[in-house]
């Protein structure tokens, strides 16, 4: 097909030139001097065709260039970028948002951008789509993308319309998901903040009424001898002194505790320990109800942890406990230890309902609880605060219908 193509041309070349000369006789009647400058004049023209053909290539290979520079700046660009249709169809993705979405590039074109929207949050992409085509102005929205059927991260996208008389927009994706999550730490910090002044406030009132109770209770004690009387004042002591106990361990874990009260903890027998307290609590009240319900403990036998032991056994209890309510038809609930690294890690393991994306977003916020009839919603939140405090962290995995894990990762006791 080229060569046919330069054939052509140079037949019409040709005849170009014997339309410019009279006739072959004009040829033979030129005397050597003008044979000789229309030789100079061919060469010189042969030349400059020849100069503007590698100005051409070099032309060429500049917009080679550029266009491959133009790809690898928007392949390997820092963000996401997508184009779609009218329709909200894919029609370009770099290889940024395929990375993103850990999807292979040549599958999202042809694949609706809503697919990979988490389902609660495509109503705000609609919206934020619908006010860019009617006002042509570029829009900012934050959704959830999904990267996978369980897992999606905060995205930030920037939108604009494509071009002129089209309903077709360019996205600019960006990954907030760290943004968004020391957001969240910031509020739930604040509101720990207003607990730890709750909590200021309830300790000082509540001491100075159990100040009121406890002092007679201990006189009604060395006044009497009756048996029966004895037991209900050690009732009303014991009951006491746990209240008080209990405002105080919630004042100093929205607080803090001072570096000098972090001693070191056996974090096994802790373990072991809860879990044969709490007995009745996961075993025999739940068996009356026909829920069989089996705790196994797989203890690895840890370094020490830096921490305080009647924190970290309410920690324990607080798990416990809800692991149990997690199943309302019976499972098992593991509990274990393990080093990793220099830390110390604990894993509390249900069988139960699960939790959903939400849930697990807000387990740890102050006041959040999905019971309906009890609790204050301040056990786990108080769990990871105490935990923070001593230098560890928290986390929680779970699935609908698929049970849940808690992890809890303490400091190592160094001495």
């Amino acid at each position: 097909m080229e060569s046919d193509a330069l054939s052509e041309l140079r037949r019409r070349a040709e005849e170009r030139l014997q339309g410019q000369l009279a006739s072959d006789k004009e040829l033979t009647e030129l005397s050597l001097e003008e044979t000789r400058h229309l030789v100079h004049e061919l060469q010189t023209h042969q030349i400059e065709l020849e100069m503007q053909n590698e100005e051409l290539r070099r032309i060429q290979d500049e917009l080679v260039e550029a266009r491959n520079r133009y790809a690898d700046l928007y392949d390997f660009a820092p963000v996401g970028y997508l184009t779609i249709d009218a329709k909200g169809i894919v029609e370009e993705a770099n290889l940024t948002i395929a990375e993103l979405l850990n999807l292979e590039r040549a599958s999202l074109p042809g694949c609706p951008l809503s697919s990979l929207i988490v389902e609660e949050d495509q109503d705000t992409f609609y919206l934020y789509r619908r006010e860019v085509l009617d006002t042509r102005e570029r829009r900012f929205c934050e959704v959830r993308l999904k990267m996978g059927e369980e897992i999606s991260f905060w995205a930030r996208l920037e939108i604009q319309a494509a071009a002129e008389n089209t309903d077709g927009l360019r996205i600019a994706i960006s990954d907030v998901d760290d943004r968004r999550q020391m957001e969240e730490e910031l509020v739930r910090s604040q509101r720990l903040r207003a607990v730890g002044e709750l909590a200021a406030g309830v300790s000082h009132n509540l001491n100075n009424i159990l100040t009121g109770v406890l002092g007679p209770a201990r006189m009604l004690q060395r006044m009497t001898d009756d048996p029966k009387q004895l037991r209900e004042v050690e009732d009303i002591i014991t009951s006491g002194i746990r209240a008080r106990d209990l405002v105080h361990r919630l004042h100093l874990s929205v607080h803090g505790e001072g570096e000098d009260v972090l001693k070191s903890v056996e974090i096994d027998p802790v373990v072991n320990e809860v879990v044969q307290m709490m007995r009745p609590r996961w075993k025999d009240e739940p068996e009356s109800r026909g829920i069989p319900i089996e705790v196994v403990t797989r203890l690895e036998g840890t370094h020490p942890i830096r921490g305080i032991e009647s924190s970290l056994h309410d920690i324990l209890v607080n798990l416990l406990l809800n692991a149990v309510e997690a199943m309302p038809k019976g499972g098992t609930i593991t509990m274990g230890t393990r080093a990793v690294g220099d830390r110390v890690e604990l894993t509390c393991v249900d069988t139960g309902i699960g939790m959903d994306e939400e849930t697990q977003r807000r387990v740890f916020e102050p006041f959040f609880t999905t019971k309906m009839d009890v609790g204050t919603g301040l056990g786990l939140s108080t769990a990871h605060h105490a935990v923070t405090l001593w230098g560890g962290d928290a986390e929680v995995a779970s699935s609908l219908g698929e049970g849940t894990v808690f992890t809890f990762r303490f400091p190592r006791w160094d001495g």
